[in-house]
């Protein structure tokens, strides 16, 4: 009986040879982190309660992170951004940005 499969070596395209030749060089952001709950948890703690977190965020997949010390006031879903009160006034950080949360001590 003759093979009358097609090889799926034959299949790859030069498009999906680039896509997977970029490789793994993302940071790992707040949305690829495991423990989502534990993230989500400090911020209703702060939105509700005024627990002052650190967020630690690092911008454009540089190396420097940028640590900030306050409570979260505001949570925006739609343009992925939290409002964070700081003793230097009120920022607004990208979630993406978003490298780790944890409680201030």
């Amino acid at each position: 009986m003759k093979n009358t499969r097609f090889p799926a070596t034959h299949m790859v395209t030069p498009a999906f040879r680039a896509v997977c030749s970029k490789g793994g060089k993302r940071q790992e952001t707040v949305m690829d982190v495991p423990d989502k709950q534990e993230f989500q948890r400090l911020i209703e703690l702060s939105l509700v309660h005024g627990l002052v977190l650190e967020i630690e965020t690092r911008a454009g997949g540089s190396k420097a992170a940028c640590l900030h010390t306050g409570i979260v006031r505001e949570v925006n879903p739609q343009n992925g951004t939290l409002t964070v009160e700081t003793p230097e006034g009120r920022k607004i950080l990208a979630a993406a940005a978003i490298y780790d949360i944890y409680a201030a001590e």
